[in-house]
């Protein structure tokens, strides 16, 4: 399982400023040589961030990017707020669509980003750069609909920006798009099942891991009965839902789960919590007194977090 690129991101900038305040040129650090007063944790942990650089850099560079020229330019914002009837503006969107039928690329199936340029050909003024907002969801309805783009929704189109428009008086006016493929991401979650106690593997397996996490999160060390029909009145009720609840009934109604307390599963929630604030600027610091931990815990429980996600 892997870090999300915007976790990587975060770590990579964090260790550019650290770099930089420790004197390094351009915030990057010379080979590390190992160092008899330097703790191996510390040495450690530095030798996997120069690793995950290495590794993630040559992912992105096998990512791909296509510059398409979509010859349409529709309406601006202004005009849609004027007033244009429906029928016109189902017009000007097929013909935003059919101006995209003439590309032909690979379709995209990786998350991808957006820039669009608008071009102001001969006889065209320029506009704001948000007046483009409309012309550009023609544009990229288009490109959904002849199968470039897999989908606009925010599974696969990540970010969109539009940029200052350029003039070329050769052509009509229309949109430079740059689809740029993104890091293929999947956000890391904790496998906790395999820290299951018995008793809560069984839960588990027969009513799902949701059920099972939200009883230790709700009654951990405490024993939980289980009614014969589930109701809306019941506390279950507020953290499950119905159909969670109604399997619960059938596998364990009319009598009680003893709900083990199990230390190892909310370590490794807490854990998660713990490198996500480090991840959003927190420092090792204010997080080791929020938690009661030390400082040299904070570093262990971060740099095993970036370990596990790199396998």
């Amino acid at each position: 399982m892997r870090m999300t690129q915007d976790e990587f991101e975060k770590i990579k900038k964090r260790r550019i400023q650290m770099n930089a305040r420790l004197g390094y040129a351009n915030g990057k650090r010379p080979p590390l040589v190992a160092q008899k007063n330097k703790p191996v944790a510390v040495f450690q942990e530095e030798q996997l961030g120069l690793a995950l650089d290495e590794e993630a850099s040559g992912e992105f560079q096998n990512l791909r990017t296509e510059i398409l020229y979509v010859p349409y330019m529709g309406p601006s914002l202004n005009q849609i707020y004027a007033g244009i009837h429906w029928v016109k503006r189902k017009e000007q969107a097929e013909q935003g669509h059919d101006a995209c039928s003439h590309i032909q690329i690979e379709p995209f199936t990786k998350p991808v980003s957006l820039i669009f340029i608008p071009v102001v050909g001969k006889g065209d003024r320029a506009r704001d750069c948000s007046n483009y907002a409309y012309a550009v969801k023609i544009v990229e309805d288009g490109l959904v609909k002849v199968g470039i783009l897999k989908d606009d929704n925010t599974n696969y189109v990540k970010s969109l920006t539009i940029e200052e428009p350029i003039y070329d008086r050769s052509q009509r006016s229309g949109m430079k798009v740059i689809i740029s493929e993104l890091y293929e991401t999947v956000k890391p979650e904790l496998n906790v099942k395999k820290h299951y106690p018995p008793s809560l593997k069984i839960i588990a397996n027969s009513v799902g891991e949701h059920v099972a996490d939200t009883l230790l999160e709700h009654y951990s060390g405490c024993r939980l009965y289980v009614p014969m029909t589930p109701s809306d009145d019941h506390r279950l009720s507020h953290f499950i839902s119905p159909e969670e609840f109604q399997k619960l009934s059938q596998v364990y109604g009319g009598g009680s789960i003893d709900i083990p307390v199990c230390l190892t599963v909310k370590n490794r929630k807490r854990d998660q919590v713990i490198f996500h604030q480090y991840m959003d600027g927190e420092s090792m610091v204010d997080i080791a007194h929020r938690f009661g931990l030390s400082e040299r815990q904070v570093r262990r429980i971060i740099t095993q977090f970036i370990q596990e996600h790199q396998e």
